[in-house]
C-alpha cells in the first residue's frame, strides 16, 4: 500500500472546492443574518447550524481524499468514501436549506405580502435587510448543496503509482 499526493487538479477538486467555499459564505451570511438587527435578530435555527458544519467538514474531508491516493484495494475503498462523504454533504446542505426555509418562510411573507397597513410598519430598513440576509442564505445553502451533487458525477484523477 502506498501513498501518493494527488498534484493532478481535476474537475471533482475544483467543483467540491467551489462548494465548500458557496457553503462557508452560505453559514457566514447566516450567522451575520441572526447577529444584526432587523426582523430576524437573534432567530437562529439550530439545525441550520448543525447540518452546515456537519456538511462543510464532509466537504473537507472528501477535498482532502481527493488529494491523498492509496493504491490497491484500499484506494478503491477511500474513493468510496470520499464520495460517499460528497452525497452525504450535499444531503446536509439541502436539509439546511429546507430547515431554513421552514423556520423563515413564514417571516418572509409576512413581510413582503401583507396587507397595506402592516407593510407600513414592518417594512423597515433593517427588517428588509434581515429578509434579505435570509433569502440569500437560503439560495446559497441549495447552491452549495446542488454543486455538491453535481461534483459527485465527477471522477477522481488517478495518480501514477511507481513500482
Amino acid at each position: 500500500m502506498k501513498l501518493v499526493i494527488n498534484k493532478k487538479i481535476n474537475a471533482n477538486l475544483i467543483v467540491t472546492s467551489i462548494a465548500l467555499f458557496v457553503a462557508l459564505v452560505a453559514m457566514i451570511v447566516y450567522g451575520v443574518g441572526v447577529s444584526r438587527a432587523g426582523y430576524f435578530q437573534g432567530q437562529d435555527v439550530s439545525a441550520v447550524l448543525a447540518y452546515g458544519i456537519t456538511g462543510l467538514i464532509f466537504f473537507l474531508l472528501s477535498d482532502a481524499l481527493n488529494i491523498i491516493c492509496f493504491d490497491g484495494i484500499v484506494g478503491k475503498y477511500v474513493k468510496l468514501v470520499g464520495v460517499i462523504l460528497k452525497v452525504v454533504s450535499s444531503a446536509f446542505f439541502v436539509l439546511a436549506c429546507m430547515s431554513f426555509v421552514e423556520a423563515r418562510i413564514e417571516g418572509i411573507i409576512t413581510l413582503f405580502f401583507s396587507n397595506e397597513e402592516v407593510l407600513k410598519e414592518i417594512q423597515t430598513a433593517d427588517n428588509m435587510a434581515s429578509a434579505d440576509l435570509a433569502i440569500a442564505s437560503i439560495v446559497l445553502l441549495g447552491l452549495s448543496g446542488l454543486a455538491g451533487i453535481v461534483s459527485s458525477f465527477f471522477g477522481y484523477a488517478e495518480p501514477k503509482f511507481e513500482k
